[in-house]
């Protein structure tokens, strides 16, 4: 027999003694969030210490997190590379960085510490995705590792593994124990191979009668032989003491022979029942090591001297694949003030969408958006992250123009309040994310339910340090302006003011309007809101192109809307290369009003982001999708203006181009108005040229309504063009004359 060392009873103790220095080292705020009691129970998990699961976060903070100093954090390394083979090393920083979309160890890694190191029992325990474990100084002595482990690895991010896993660090586990059952006879063959799964987390310890497989007693000497190789490499990737802890306790059982093995056919990503096997299981009266291989590898690892030891393990569903937040993170981010609903308007956002979702929803219980005729595949991700279950709300709404305010308006009115019965309505662009410091709530529990709540911006930046690998920007983009250079901010609806039929959500989501009078504001402590305008060059551009589009297709409307976008839109139309050099300059000056003195000073501060990983998400060449957006905009357009030349004379026509050569010749720049974005200037022609328009339309709209009783008109309209979209098109150009409040809405919900 073995003999029983306890880990950190000799000279594999480093990763011990680093967590009762990182422990005397915690000040009484950062205890108070990561150290437990030795028996704490949580609500949802039981006994904290002893839980496991394939992807979750044992408390908030990150260890590569301003929560930790560099310090603190040097030592967390020192404990992870103490409970790790040297010769592991690298390939867990690799397995980390796959698993995490890009980021380095300790991004998304949090930890705890139960009981007190260094004077009776403790213990250190380390979480993440695909990641478990812990180190305790041999004080549960019955376990091995301390309680139960997890370790895993998805290498292309793919989420289903193509067969082979190819890149997956611990793929060659299976293979060796694929190796065994090719040595297996015919009738030891049939009862190593299993049909169905057993649950992945089902990992308590069962009677022989129960157990799956072969009985390992029944191999050849050749056979156990080889078995003995498997579990060598299963237990390779970990420090000598807990290898030797595995193999006391497996001693105390009566060894590999009292073990069975299996082979799951469930499951396979390879045809037939040759080859490697995806999902197998290694299993004694006190052990148990399964390798879920597919769709990615997940191996759940329970090992004991005694079979009476409970199990406490729970896996996220297939269809909920964000990281379960932490009760501490649910606490925070969503205190009991009432029902959260988000609400945004989005146009050609691909590369943030999907994390905005995600994190948006660790804030609200369900996020309506309305998507604004994107060509860059960004309702494709919508969709996809529909069909995956997160409670997402999609609208439709192809208007050319940037109708923001009317759009949100309706949103918040019909959607949030009158359709989901929100408390609280959460307008939130794509590029804006809520932060949300600890001990701090969203919603103030002593929040007024007649004022909104105001959230400042804090704005990232992008920085040449960048990591150009990772597709997710809120991870890339890691600095933010030391100081804003204005104190915008935006608004969180209450109900009771969502609810008044002339509330109004200013354009840009600033404010809320009651009629002419502007509704109060309160400020809050502890929250505010990630603000990521630029992220890179084709972005950039085709934000700034398309809104000078969509404002021009506003007329007057837009008259002192978007200052900040026309200086750079002048110098794109004059020199790309120049407005290209600028990008640096202009995404620090964003919504900063031109000539404004102003020098913007960045600081290392990454956002706490919640949303987990993107699976949905695209790699795309950013200058490629910049300008791909702004011609498919303008594409859409043409067509537009196609739909109102449907069906008139060569006659009609050259008297509309006409009539429209005058009054785009004659229209002045719109005006703008820096100080006060919110209250357009209207020059006096703009009203002139606004009537000959308004008279225009209508003579079109005339035309078109005695189209409308031709039958060639009904017959070229079914096949060509659906005469609604014609007729809304129409009626778009007399509602340019009219108050936004009168003008027709063109939005249109799916599915109703």
């Amino acid at each position: 027999m073995t003999e029983k060392t306890p880990p950190g009873a000799g000279p594999d103790a480093a990763a011990e003694t680093a967590v009762k220095a990182l422990f005397d080292s915690l000040g009484p705020d950062q205890r108070a969030e990561v150290c437990f009691p030795w028996n704490h129970v949580d609500p949802r998990r039981g006994l904290l210490r002893s839980f496991v699961s394939n992807h979750w976060y044992v408390t908030r903070p990150f260890i590569r997190s301003a929560f930790y100093t560099s310090a603190q954090q040097d030592l967390v390394h020192d404990i992870y590379t103490g409970l790790i083979n040297p010769e592991w090393y690298d390939r867990f920083l690799q397995q980390t960085r796959d698993d995490t979309y890009g980021q380095d160890w300790g991004e998304e890694q949090s930890l705890a510490i139960f009981g007190t190191p260094g004077s009776g029992k403790f213990q250190f325990v380390m979480t993440g995705r695909h990641m478990t474990l812990r180190a305790d100084g041999g004080s549960e002595d019955r376990l091995a590792f301390g309680g139960p482990i997890l370790y895993g690895h998805d290498p292309e991010a793919t989420y289903t593994e193509r067969s082979g896993h190819p890149g997956n660090v611990f793929w060659h586990q299976a293979e060796l124990a694929a190796g065994v059952l090719d040595l297996l006879d015919g009738p030891q063959r049939s009862a190593a191979i299993v049909d169905r799964l057993r649950h992945e987390a089902d990992m308590s310890f069962r009677t022989a009668s129960e157990r799956d497989g072969l009985a390992v007693a029944e191999m050849t000497a050749d056979q156990r032989t080889e078995l003995r190789k498997v579990l060598a490499a299963l237990l390779d990737p970990f420090r000598a003491s807990d290898r030797r802890r595995v193999l006391a306790c497996l001693d105390a059982q009566g060894g590999l022979d009292s073990c069975h093995l299996a082979f799951y056919r469930e499951g396979r990503l390879a045809a037939g029942d040759s080859g490697p096997w995806d999902n197998w299981r290694l299993e004694g009266p006190a052990f148990a090591w399964y390798f879920r291989g597919s769709p990615h590898a997940h191996v759940w690892v329970n090992v004991a001297d005694e079979p009476d030891v409970p199990f406490n393990a729970s896996i996220r569903e297939v269809v909920d694949p964000m990281p379960e937040p932490s009760v501490l993170t649910r606490r925070s981010s969503r205190p009991r003030t009432g029902r959260i609903v988000a609400i945004s308007s989005v146009k050609n956002e691909i590369d943030i969408i999907e994390p905005f979702v995600r994190h948006a929803l660790t804030f609200a219980e369900r996020i309506v958006v309305a998507d604004n005729g994107s060509t860059d595949g960004t309702l494709d991700i919508l969709r996809a992250l529909e069909r995956e279950g997160l409670p997402l709300t999609i609208v439709e709404d192809p208007s050319a123009g940037k109708y923001l305010s009317q759009r949100m308006t309706r949103l918040m009115r019909e959607f949030a309040v009158d359709q989901l019965g929100a408390d609280w309505i959460l307008p939130l662009d794509a590029d804006e994310f809520p932060i949300v410091d600890e001990g701090h709530s969203l919603i103030p529990e002593d929040a007024r339910a007649d004022a909104t709540i105001s959230l400042p911006w804090r704005t990232y930046v992008p920085e040449a340090s960048d990591d150009a690998a990772r597709r997710n920007p809120v991870l890339r983009i890691r600095h933010r302006l030391v100081e804003e250079a204005f104190p915008y901010v935006k608004a969180i609806v209450p109900r009771a003011l969502a609810v008044l039929p002339d509330a109004v959500l200013t354009q840009g989501n600033h404010a809320v309007r009651i009629g002419d009078r502007p509704c109060d504001a309160v400020g809050t402590t502890g929250a505010c809101l990630g603000h990521f305008p630029a992220r890179g060059e084709g972005q950039y551009l085709a934000k700034v192109a398309i809104s000078a589009f969509q404002h021009h297709a506003m007329g007057s409307q837009a008259a002192g809307l978007a200052f900040h976008l026309w200086e750079p839109y002048e110098l794109l139309k004059r020199d790309i290369e120049a407005f290209s050099a600028s990008f640096a300059e202009g995404a620090r000056r964003f919504a900063v009003p031109p000539g404004a003195p102003f020098h913007p000073e960045t600081v290392l501060d990454p956002l706490p982001y919640h949303g987990g990983p993107i699976l949905h998400t695209p790699k795309v060449n950013d200058r490629e999708r910049g300008w791909h957006a702004v011609i498919r905009y303008a594409e859409s357009l043409a067509d537009r203006y196609a739909a109102l030349n449907a069906g008139l004379s060569p006659d009609q026509r050259v008297a509309r181009e006409r009539k429209l050569n005058e009054v785009v010749a004659h229209s002045p720049p719109t005006p703008l108005s820096p100080a006060d974005p919110e209250a357009p200037v209207v020059d006096p022609r703009v009203r002139e040229l606004e009537a000959a328009l308004g008279r225009q339309a209508a003579e079109i709209e005339g035309h078109l309504r005695d189209l409308r009783r031709s039958w060639t008109w009904r017959v070229g309209s079914a096949a060509v063009w659906p005469a609604a979209h014609a007729r809304r098109v129409a009626r778009g150009l007399l509602a340019r004359r009219r108050r936004p409040e009168e003008r027709p809405d063109v939005t249109r919900a799916r599915g109703r």
